[in-house]
C-alpha cells in the first residue's frame, strides 16, 4: 500500500502547542505527530515507479530497475502498512538500507543496517546521525512508519549533500535507495511534567528534545539523587530489560556538557539494566521509572569512582555529574 501525501503538519503542531499552553503539565515528543498529518518528502514520479523492490521486508530488498534512471531531484514512494509514530528529523529509528547505481542497478552498498549492534542486527540510531553520512536518506525516510519500505531515487548531490565530491562520487550520478523502517521510537521523553525539586538542576529542552541544565546555587549533594522531571505513560523499567535512551551528562561545577547521545554522529544508548551496567550503575536509578520518562540523576565523585563507566577519569575524578536521561523504550 502506498501512502498519499497530506499537508497538515502545521495544523497538528499548532494543536499540540495550544494544548501545552493550556495545561502546562504535559510534554509530547516531536515523534507523536499524526502520521497522516506528516508531509512526506520528495514526490512520486516516473523514477520510483521504475524501481521494483519485492524482497522480504527486513531481510532483502530484491531491488531491480526496469531501465536506467537519471534524475535531478528527490523522488520517494512508500510501500507496506505502516503503524505507529512517523519518523521525524530528531527521531530515532531502526532501519536497513541498500544503495544502487541508478544507471544500471549495480549494488553500491549492500542491504544492511544503518547502524549495527554487536550481533550485526540493526540497532536504534538517531535520524540526525544518519543525516551525518547520508542526508538524502535521512530526508527520504521522514514521515515513514514502522513496517514501511521507502523507495527513493535521487542525485548523489542530495544523498551525500556537500560531501558528494569528497567521497569520490559524481554529484550528478543517480542513486536508488531502499530503506526498510523496522522500528520508530519516540524522539524524546513525553508525559506529565513534575514540579521542580530542591537540589536538582533545572532542565530546559530545545524543540527537538535536546536538554540543557542550570545548576542550583548550592553545593552538590553528597549522595546520589534522582528526580523524574517528566513521568512517562509506559510500564516501569524492570531489571534485565534492554533500555533505549537518550543521555546527556553535565559537570555540576562548570555546567559544561561532557557527553551526549544527542550530538549528531553519536548513537542513542542501549543498556541492559543490571547492578554492574558499565554506566556508573545508573540502572539503579532507571529501574522502576516508567518508559517515556525524563530522569535527572546526580552522581557524586564516590559513586563515579566505584562503578565502571565510559567517560575518561579526567572527566569523572573529583567531579559531580548530572545525567539527563530520556527513556525511549524497554524490552
Amino acid at each position: 500500500m502506498t501512502r498519499t501525501r497530506m499537508r497538515l503538519a502545521g495544523a497538528a503542531l499548532t494543536a499540540a502547542t495550544v494544548a501545552v499552553a493550556l495545561t502546562g503539565c504535559v510534554s509530547w515528543p516531536e515523534s507523536e505527530l499524526d502520521a497522516e498529518a506528516c508531509e512526506l518528502p520528495g514526490i512520486d514520479g516516473a523514477a520510483t515507479a521504475s524501481v521494483s523492490a519485492e524482497g522480504a521486508f527486513g531481510e532483502i530488498s530484491g531491488a531491480t530497475l526496469t531501465h536506467p534512471l537519471s534524475i535531478t531531484s528527490l523522488e520517494t514512494t512508500r510501500d507496506g502498512v505502516g503503524t505507529g509514530d512517523p519518523v521525524t528529523p530528531s527521531g530515532v529509528v531502526r532501519a536497513n538500507f541498500e544503495l544502487l547505481d541508478g544507471a544500471g542497478g549495480e549494488v553500491l552498498v549492500p542491504y544492511s543496517p544503518t547502524v549495527a549492534d554487536s550481533s550485526g542486527a540493526a540497532a536504534p540510531t538517531s535520524v540526525a546521525t544518519i543525516a551525518n553520512t547520508f542526508p538524502g536518506l535521512a530526508q527520504a525516510i521522514e514521515c515513514s512508519q514502522t513496517g514501511e519500505r521507502v523507495v527513493a531515487v535521487m542525485p548523489a548531490s542530495v544523498l551525500f549533500g556537500e560531501a558528494a565530491t569528497s567521497v569520490g562520487v559524481d554529484p550528478a550520478m543517480t542513486i536508488v535507495a531502499i530503506a526498510d523502517v523496522l522500528d520508530v521510537y519516540p524522539s524524546s521523553a513525553g508525559g506529565r511534567i513534575a514540579a521542580p525539586e530542591d537540589g536538582i538542576p533545572a532542565v530546559v529542552t530545545a524543540p527537538n528534545g535536546t536538554p540543557g541544565v542550570t545548576m542550583p546555587a548550592q553545593d552538590p549533594p553528597a549522595a546520589p539523587k534522582r528526580h523524574v522531571r517528566i513521568e512517562g505513560y509506559g510500564s516501569p523499567v524492570a531489571e534485565g530489560q534492554l533500555v533505549t535512551m537518550q543521555l546527556s551528562a553535565f559537570d555540576w561545577s562548570t555546567g559544561e556538557q561532557v557527553a551526549s547521545t544527542w550530538t549528531p554522529g553519536n548513537n542513542v544508548l542501549q543498556l541492559t539494566t543490571a547492578p554492574t551496567d558499565g554506566l556508573f550503575g545508573l540502572s539503579e536509578e532507571i529501574v522502576g521509572t516508567p518508559v517515556g520518562s525524563q530522569l535527572v540523576v546526580v552522581l557524586p565523585p564516590e559513586r563515579l569512582a566505584s562503578q565502571p563507566g565510559p567517560l575518561n577519569a579526567s572527566t569523572t575524578q573529583g567531579s559531580t555529574l548530572v545525567f539527563v536521561i530520556d527513556i525511549l523504550a524497554a524490552e
